[in-house]
């Protein structure tokens, strides 16, 4: 899995997050929104900035392998 720079990424474990999860404590799906938040918007900064370079087809497999869209085999066989 890919580092992220979300707040629970960076201040909780993953085995702390699925306690959460199992628990059904709220503090779990607050910290889920923020992580998700934060992918988007990071991924849009990508979209945006590929565009403005010009660069946005090309860089297409790029983007969905970082969004987990297809897995690494498909990526290099699209690129090739």
């Amino acid at each position: 899995m890919p580092a992220s720079s979300s707040h629970a990424c960076r201040g909780f474990s993953r085995a702390y997050l699925a306690h959460l999860f199992r628990a059904k404590e709220l503090l779990a799906y607050r910290l889920a929104t923020c992580h998700n938040l934060t992918f988007t918007l990071d991924f849009m900064a990508r979209i945006r900035a590929a565009i403005q370079a010009g660069t946005f087809p090309a860089s297409m497999s790029a983007l969905r392998y970082r969004a987990g869209r297809i897995s690494g085999g498909e990526a290099a066989g699209k690129s090739a």
